[in-house]
């Protein structure tokens, strides 16, 4: 699915995961649990080639937990 984003023209980030059931950045008393992201000015990513792609995936920070930058849309999270 990442992917699929990538190929539209979408820039992606990775977001933090659920770990033990807590945030994966550490902060026990994190309020945004596995819904925040992992690197900071993500709304200013680039558009990543095949390999960045290829080692966010091998080192497990965007396999199916990432945001996508969607400029000029609005977007509900239900």
């Amino acid at each position: 699915m990442l992917t699929e984003y990538v190929y539209a023209g979408y820039r992606i980030f990775p977001l933090w995961t659920i770990v033990d059931g807590q945030c994966g950045c550490g902060d026990e008393r994190c309020k945004n649990a596995g819904k925040h992201p992992r690197m900071s000015h993500w709304s200013q990513v680039p558009h990543w080639s095949d390999e960045q792609i290829d080692a966010m995936r091998e080192y497990q920070q965007a396999d199916d937990h990432f945001g996508v930058v969607v400029d000029g849309f609005l977007v509900v999270d239900i």
